[in-house]
């Protein structure tokens, strides 16, 4: 029991950490299921999908379409990371737990490229001034979830570094 009881508290601790590191806390925005995702639903209701998945892509369409509206990291200027690439990662991360096989998920990433577009002409949208466009590559590249996982690293190094001087 006592075993158990430590590894309780390991994880838990180690989760405290985690809760501070710049690529956490930037993911944890976009997943937040905020109240007003259901304005979204209209723009998210025209996306073609394969395989009766519309419902899980759809709610990420609503998430990543909030996050282009309302974030406020969009304003930040000369951030140490780059937010389309974050986000781009973030969707392509989930449509690949949604879809097993690449070209679906690659179907799937298709439609946020066309919001992506579509929502630069919204006078609304805090990333409106933002082009990501160039970030949409990340799905032709094999190795994009390493690449994902570095670039993590690089946003989180300046808190792991902290962090690591503290022992």
């Amino acid at each position: 029991m006592a075993g158990a009881s430590s590894q309780g508290r390991q994880r838990r601790l180690s989760e405290i950490f985690s809760i501070d590191l710049t690529s956490k806390n930037i993911y944890n925005d976009m997943e937040t299921d905020y109240s007003d995702l259901s304005e979204y639903n209209g723009k998210c209701n025209d996306i073609v999908v394969p395989d009766n998945k519309k419902d899980k892509v759809k709610t990420i369409c609503k998430k990543f379409l909030r996050y282009l509206e309302k974030s406020e990291l969009w304003n930040i200027p000369n951030t140490k990371y780059d937010v389309c690439m974050l986000l781009n990662y973030w969707v392509y991360d989930k449509l690949t737990n949604i879809f097993v096989d690449k070209e679906k998920t690659n179907i799937a990433f298709g439609n946020f490229q066309t919001l992506f577009r579509k929502n630069i002409e919204n006078p609304r949208s805090k990333s409106r001034n933002k082009n990501c466009t160039h970030k949409f590559d990340i799905l032709n590249k094999e190795d994009w979830d390493k690449r994902k996982e570095l670039y993590d690293y690089y946003i989180d190094y300046d808190t792991n570094k902290s962090t690591c001087l503290m022992y």
